[in-house]
């Protein structure tokens, strides 16, 4: 069974990592968006900017949509598909397909960064 778990920068600028929550309760408020630690209790107000979901654990590393790979490779999110799908960060080129994780576990070795705290690494800009 695949977990879904959720990572974004909390307002202090920390990475939290949990569930998910929208509260339309809050509507444009500062805690409209959240991030629940199940672990600590915690709930977290969050930059929804810089949410990103789990996309695959790999010899327990965790790889998160907008995560660069050792071959500067970012995980993004494609609508026009719905799937989370490879892209050449300096390029912003898709690399034409769906993540098949079965296929290309090759690919995921090392997470180096990613498009947040390593805009440097992203030619066409953090998106």
């Amino acid at each position: 069974m695949r977990s879904i778990k959720y990572r974004a920068k909390a307002m202090s600028g920390e990475w939290v990592y949990g569930n998910f929550i929208h509260s339309k309760r809050f509507k444009g408020c500062s805690n409209e968006f959240r991030i629940h630690n199940q672990e600590t209790g915690l709930e977290s107000d969050i930059l929804i900017d810089t949410l990103c979901q789990l996309v695959a654990i790999r010899n327990g590393i965790e790889f998160y949509e907008h995560d660069i790979l050792e071959d500067f490779l970012s995980i993004r999110w494609n609508d026009d598909v719905a799937s989370f799908e490879f892209y050449w960060t300096y390029s912003g080129e898709n690399t034409d397909g769906d993540i098949n994780w079965y296929e290309n576990e090759d690919i995921l070795k090392e997470v180096v960064g990613n498009i947040f705290d390593n805009p440097e690494m992203v030619e066409y800009g953090v998106s």
